[in-house]
């Protein structure tokens, strides 16, 4: 298979009817218990609108890559172009957009500027268990690139914020 053919959305489609047919839903497989997502379409909707409409002057994402994930009916890439209503003759301060990613995405190539982050074998991190227990993850490998964790990036843009550049 070539990488076109072979996209995570296959990949997830061919695990699940896997698991359907070895029989793994209900035992190993609980769907009743899996993540919900922690927002809405009618809140990113209600984003993308005030972004339009040039009610956002700064957008910051992190681990998230809306310009690929987002219908092309959203209009993400033209509102992403409205943040702080960008251009001449707006009256207002350009704005900002910032990516905080691992790699360069959709969402990293129209930001203003991109901040490199560890990727997920690079970076310390959590996970959620059965029953309610969380559990630590170390590094698997040492970091290749001058990347950093996305909570060393926060604490440093809040640690420095407001000071004036040297």
């Amino acid at each position: 298979w070539s990488s076109d053919v072979c996209s995570s959305d296959l990949l997830l489609v061919l695990t699940n009817i896997l698991n359907v047919m070895l029989g793994n839903v209900g035992k190993t497989v609980d769907i009743a218990n899996l993540d919900k997502p922690t927002t809405s379409a009618s809140k990113v909707a209600s984003l993308i609108d005030d972004m339009q409409n040039g009610k956002v002057d700064v957008l910051i994402t992190a681990g998230t890559n809306p310009q690929f994930s987002f219908p092309d009916a959203f209009g993400f890439e033209y509102a992403l172009n409205r943040v702080g209503l960008k251009g001449e003759g707006t009256g207002k301060k350009a704005g900002l957009v910032v990516a905080l990613a691992s790699q360069m995405d959709e969402t990293a190539e129209l930001a203003d500027y991109v901040l490199p982050l560890h990727t997920s074998l690079e970076d310390w991190g959590y996970v959620s268990l059965p029953g309610g227990s969380v559990s630590l993850m170390q590094p698997s490998m040492r970091q290749i690139f001058e990347t950093k964790s996305l909570g060393d990036v926060l604490l440093t843009i809040a640690s420095n914020a407001g000071k004036q550049a040297d």
